[in-house]
């Protein structure tokens, strides 16, 4: 399964390298690409875990199916749900070697290429500014750009509502910088609801900010995060652009996956009853292909939704992994009655 795995990344790897290379070239020269494969490979690692684990099974129970391997299991009165228990210990170690690369090894590298990215870009190849939203604390904030280290903002606005939702106050600022642990805005204007002319100054500071990585996560937001930052950004002590139905939506799904290689397990199983040298095995190869990939594919989509409040993020991402794995444990169940 070890090797399907990183075959199936090394593919994605190239197809990914072939899209990037001519600008990782062109920007760094051709030393850079081995930076870039370097960082690009846990997260493409990570996803890739549940197809290597399914083409693994399938390779697997195939082979045992052709031989006579799995006929004199069968004499001895093994049944499928024995040989799956027998298989629960190495599921269970390639879920931990998914959580690991999903949830510390992947966050980290996807940061470190976003900020090496931003750094090898020319200014003319960044993104246009546009206002970025995300709600942090009490306040509501809206800046326009933040430098690539985080510590410049431009184009600033703060609003402050009370716990019933009426408008306090409204702050703008032509920039804030970091100095000296907090970010001083300049050029401020405070507008408040009242009716009364906005009082402005030249300075002031922002007490309550985030701080200048978060706002580097904030402006440049990677996929990959860490069940620490999932759980600070429920408890809104770290910002995101996201909001909080997307920080459960992540965090539930990084528990959920634990189940992927066991669901993957299980939707090959009824390969290893599969009669040797039958005409109908490369279908049977093909259904498994197909159910594994809508799995994935169906997964993905009611993530979506929920990050999107479409559905509650807990139902977005168990409806997957509990119909295909009652789908899945029912199929097994009946080859196994029926063998």
């Amino acid at each position: 399964m070890a090797g399907t795995t990183l075959a199936l990344t090394a593919i994605l790897q190239l197809l990914d390298l072939l899209d990037q290379a001519s600008a990782i070239v062109s920007h760094r020269g051709v030393a850079a690409i081995g930076h870039y494969v370097l960082l690009r490979f846990p997260a493409l690692l990570a996803g890739t875990v549940p197809l290597g684990v399914l083409a693994g099974a399938m390779l697997c129970f195939n082979r045992l199916a052709s031989g006579a391997e799995m006929v004199a299991l069968r004499a001895t009165g093994a049944s499928l749900v024995r040989i799956i228990r027998v298989l629960l210990p190495a599921c269970v170690l390639i879920a931990l070697v998914q959580l690991v690369l999903q949830a510390a090894l992947a966050p980290g590298a996807e940061r470190a290429l976003s900020n090496w990215w931003t750094r090898i870009s020319p200014p003319d190849a960044s993104p246009a500014d546009e206002s970025l939203w995300f709600r942090f604390g009490d306040e509501v904030v809206s800046v326009g750009s933040v430098s690539a280290d985080g510590r410049t903002i431009r184009r600033l606005m703060i609003v402050h509502r009370s716990p019933d939702g009426d408008l306090l106050d409204r702050i703008d600022a032509a920039e804030a910088r970091f100095r000296n642990g907090g970010y001083m805005l300049r050029d401020v204007s405070v507008s408040r609801p009242d009716g009364k002319d906005a009082e402005h100054s030249d300075a002031r500071p922002w007490p309550d900010a985030p701080s200048p990585a978060n706002m580097i996560d904030v402006a440049r937001p990677v996929i990959a995060q860490t069940p620490g930052r999932l759980i600070r950004i429920l408890q809104n002590r770290w910002a995101s652009p996201h909001g909080p139905l997307a920080a459960w939506t992540a965090l539930d799904s990084l528990a959920i996956a634990l189940l992927d290689p066991l669901l993957m397990v299980l939707l090959a199983a009824p390969l290893l009853l599969s009669p040797p040298r039958a005409s109908g095995n490369g279908m049977q190869m093909l259904r498994v292909v197909a159910l594994g990939l809508g799995y994935l594919g169906l997964s993905g989509l009611l993530a979506a939704m929920g990050e999107s409040g479409a559905l509650p993020p807990l139902l977005a991402t168990t409806a997957s992994p509990l119909l295909f794995g009652a789908f899945a444990l029912a199929t097994v169940l009946q080859r196994d009655a029926g063998a």
